[in-house]
């Protein structure tokens, strides 16, 4: 077992202890012991002159022997085998020691007589403890607030009190008052020094530490890269004002920023400026915004915003045109402004042939006739991803039954001979093309 000193700087202390021990010795005024679990204790030694000192022992606390050289106040269930000491008939306990030897009585002007008879001073057992509030809300170093304890009856001998705190980290707790120290939740317990089974709860909710310094937001806070980059931020200011009149000397630009020009500044409100950014935007990062100090009314700093600057992502490409031989189909990507390169596709028998040149526009040729035309496009430099347009098609040929009149029209035949009937003389001087399979095997003119 250990052997423990409870030297004069634990005085006023509360001493929680389970286990057992060789000795313990108090030393120490209006020190509070509390036993509990099964806890073994070979002899407790209170020294001479020692004042306030009590112990609640726990149901399953046994104390071998009890030296009461100073009085003491016991209280608890548990159990002391002996007591003794000069001070032990003056001690209290809840529950009479099985033995106890009381210092002989001086005898009194060298008379003869009876010894005189002694006892035990009544004890008052703590009933209940209870606690006010038994909810509390802080804020992360804020202030602290106090919660009270009430020990019941109100004659108890001992209304000492052990308080705790289940996470110290989030709130610590000294005498009742609790101290915020971080966001979270903890339980506040009080328990009775007297006796270790009556305790009461609070529970504490920490919320974080509200800032209360100037800072700035922006709107939007991404975007993309671009050649011809032109932004208008809006810049919103919490925990102060702005001036009357924000000029552009009290806007800065760093980061991917650094090499951009400001446009417009506008001061639309009490707290918001908006700031036009343009120019050759090639760097993906950080874009970084400052708000001079002398735009502000209180702050004596300058506010810092930052912008992600991110590749931009092709979203989808649309093809515009007429799916007729001789006309010209143009691909558009979404946004406009991204680099990439193009490749057209013609689709007879299901699958995809690379055709054309790498141009977002296409010329439609005889041998597309029957075939279905898309694009493909694939985003490069500061643009990601790969779009396919809807298919356009199939291609018809060029002549007076699909409305054009420019001299000569396509027909797609199954065999290579075909008789082309010119009734009233519409066609004369067209030239008919003849195609089967996309390959051209005759032409002549009417």
């Amino acid at each position: 077992g250990l052997e423990i000193i409870i030297s004069e700087a634990a005085a006023g202390e509360a001493i929680i202890l389970e286990g057992s021990f060789d000795s313990i010795t108090i030393e120490a005024d209006d020190v509070n012991i509390v036993t509990q679990g099964e806890t073994n204790i070979e002899e407790v030694v209170v020294k001479e002159g020692v004042k306030g000192a009590a112990i609640s022992l726990g149901n399953d606390t046994i104390i071998t022997k009890l030296v009461a050289d100073a009085r003491i106040g016991v209280e608890g269930e548990g159990t002391i085998i002996e007591a003794s000491g000069e001070e032990v008939r003056n001690s209290t306990f809840a529950k009479d020691p099985e033995r106890m030897i009381t210092p002989m009585a001086p005898s009194i002007g060298g008379g003869g007589g009876g010894s005189s008879g002694g006892g035990t001073p009544s004890t008052v057992a703590v009933s209940a403890i209870t606690v006010s509030p038994t909810t509390l809300t802080l804020t992360a170093g804020g202030a602290t607030s106090t919660i009270t304890a009430t020990v019941s009856p109100e004659n108890a001998t001992n209304k000492n009190v052990v308080w705790l705190s289940s996470n110290p980290a989030v709130a610590n707790v000294d005498g009742g008052v609790v101290t915020p120290v971080a966001e979270g939740t903890v339980i506040i317990t009080a328990t009775s020094a007297a006796d270790g089974t009556k305790s009461a709860t609070s529970v504490v909710t920490v919320n974080a530490a509200v800032n209360n310094e100037p800072q700035m937001t922006a709107s939007p806070t991404q975007v993309t890269v671009e050649s011809g980059f032109n932004q208008t931020f809006t810049l919103t200011i919490e925990n102060d004002t702005v001036t009357n009149a924000v000029y552009t000397e009290y806007i800065l630009l760093g980061g991917v920023f650094a090499e951009m020009n400001l446009g417009d500044i506008d001061r639309s409100n009490d707290t918001t400026v908006t700031a036009a950014v343009y120019g050759n935007l090639t760097n993906t990062g950080i874009g970084k915004i400052t708000l001079d100090a002398d735009a502000l009314v209180n702050s004596e700093s300058n506010l810092t915003v930052s912008v992600t600057v991110v590749e931009g992502t092709v979203g989808a490409i649309t093809v515009t045109g007429n799916a007729v031989v001789g006309a010209t189909l143009t691909a558009e990507t979404n946004p406009d402004t991204a680099t990439g390169s193009y490749q057209w596709q013609s689709n007879n028998n299901g699958d995809w042939v690379n055709i054309g040149t790498d141009s977002n526009t296409y010329t439609i040729d005889v041998e597309d006739v029957g075939n279905a035309i898309r694009v493909v496009f694939e985003a490069f430099g500061n643009y990601t991803g790969e779009v396919k347009s809807d298919a356009v098609g199939p291609v018809v040929p060029e002549g007076p039954n699909n409305g054009t009149d420019d001299g000569e029209f396509f027909v797609d035949a199954v065999k290579d001979k075909v008789t082309i009937v010119n009734g009233d003389g519409d066609i004369d001087g067209y030239t008919a093309h003849v195609y089967v399979d996309g390959t051209l095997v005759e032409s002549e003119t009417l």
